[in-house]
């Protein structure tokens, strides 16, 4: 929605992601094979950004209505969200950082999809794509895990005992 409010003359450089592609003419998912993990970083630092503000908003509404909600995605930078320390929502608010960092075993968790949903679930053949897809989980885990120790917040690796995690987390919250 925010990138439709876009001005077409803005995109770039609010949403590069949309840049990376359009110039390699890559299918989504494939700008993994052509950029490196630190440039898709780097796109996805920006966009969270640009999207930072209409978030905000929507946790400080939900909030207000006393809604419970989960918020999932990579526009939740650790550094964005805790510019909600000190307001009046923050004691309602509970974050925790999910990340994997062993490559290995964001590999075999990429095996281990069974969703037909999952879009790398009909990549796995393309080993290319799994290794840099793997290494761009990687370089975007360790950014996050070390930006939200640095900012107070729960990080739990979920690389091993996935389920088992989300299963303690879940009793949690």
């Amino acid at each position: 929605m925010v990138l439709a409010c876009t001005p077409k003359s803005q995109i770039n450089k609010k949403f590069p992601y949309e840049k990376l592609q359009l110039e390699k003419d890559a299918t989504p998912y494939q700008d993994m094979i052509y950029n490196s993990p630190r440039i898709l970083l780097r796109a996805e630092i920006t966009e969270s950004k640009t999207l930072w503000l209409s978030t905000r908003r929507m946790i400080e509404h939900l909030i207000d209505c006393q809604q419970d909600y989960i918020i999932d995605g990579v526009h939740l930078m650790p550094v964005l969200v805790n510019q909600l320390k000190g307001t009046r929502y923050w004691k309602q608010i509970r974050s925790v950082y999910l990340v994997k960092t062993d490559l290995d075993e964001i590999k075999d968790g990429f095996s281990r999809s069974e969703s037909r949903h999952d879009w790398l679930s009909s990549a796995l053949k393309d080993k290319d794509l799994v290794d840099k897809t793997a290494r761009m989980v990687q370089t975007k885990s360790v950014y996050i895990a070390d930006q939200a120790e640095k900012n107070g917040f729960t990080v739990v690796d979920t690389g091993k005992d996935f389920e088992q995690k989300l299963n303690a987390l879940s009793r949690k919250f």
